[in-house]
């Protein structure tokens, strides 16, 4: 081998361990920054499906959820997102609706109850007025449609909380089952049951590959944050998440890119949380 190319050779494996480095350190990103990181935690289970943590919109995720500035990033980290949450149906023939924990409605103002009986008196359903059973028949026939089967909803770490899954006639629905229970009339319906799994396995697996970190809304127009990611060509991928009653801007970081983990490390640093250990012990 000539010196020439000895030298080639050797200039070639020293650039190449310099770019494998980062170009900072945890240490500088803890140091620096200055953010408010949300305390993620586990909610109680609620008679709001919109309130618990149910991970549905991992279940359905639409590939242009992710947003980042290259599309390959995004596809892979998509490739392990979409894995870690399933949805099953199971068929029932029969299904007392008295039994429903809960239920998917989209009237804000009952958001601000937590039983089906003070919901029942809102202004939302108080109109509702059932004095005989011919009105209760007639109102349940308004909650429930022509659907042949009823729609609902649970989780694999809440199985016996059930969900009335439709979102429309909502006032009728509380007022028609509050009615049922005070008077222990049997309301047994054949219906669909869609039960979301998580999968710990898929998780992991996530973790392997990426920080998911949980971030303030604020990190997007935070100066030093975004000098980590613009000026330092940081691959990521960024997801807003349902987590119960609050949503969290979700940060995916290759660990695979020295940048991305380090920066990634720096941010654990400064008191961001890992969502993929949440979801491996909220599930």
């Amino acid at each position: 081998m000539s010196q020439s190319s000895s030298l080639s050779n050797l200039f070639h494996s020293l650039f190449k361990r310099k770019s494998s480095q980062p170009a900072f350190s945890a240490e500088d990103v803890a140091r620096k920054l200055r953010l408010e990181f949300p305390c993620i935690s586990i909610p109680e289970p609620s008679i709001h499906w919109s309130h618990c943590l149910h991970l549905q919109q991992l279940a359905n995720l639409p590939t242009n959820a992710l947003y980042g500035p290259v599309q390959e990033d995004k596809a892979e980290a998509y490739r392990f997102l979409s894995k870690i949450v399933s949805i099953d149906m199971q068929t029932i023939s029969s299904f007392d609706m008295r039994g429903l924990f809960g239920l998917n409605h989209q009237l804000d103002p009952l958001l601000a109850y937590d039983s089906w009986e003070a919901m029942a008196q809102a202004p939302q359903c108080r109109h509702i007025r059932l004095i005989s059973i011919r009105d209760f028949n007639r109102t349940l026939s308004a909650a429930i449609g022509k659907s042949q089967n009823i729609d609902l909803l649970s989780t694999a770490w809440h199985a016996d909380k059930v969900y009335w899954a439709d979102t429309q006639n909502s006032a009728e629905l509380i007022t028609a089952l509050v009615y049922a229970r005070r008077r222990g009339l049997a309301i047994n319906l054949p219906a669909h049951l869609y039960r979301i799994s998580s999968h710990p396995a898929a998780i992991k697996e996530l973790k392997k590959h990426y920080h998911t970190l949980g971030m303030p809304i604020a990190a997007w127009t935070d100066p030093v944050f975004m000098h980590y990611l613009v000026a330092h060509k940081t691959p990521y991928v960024r997801l807003p998440l349902s987590l119960g009653k609050h949503s969290v801007q979700t940060i995916l970081l290759p660990r695979s890119s020295p940048n991305a983990n380090t920066f990634g490390n720096g941010l654990l640093l400064a008191g961001a949380q890992e969502l993929a250990d949440f979801l491996l012990k909220a599930t």
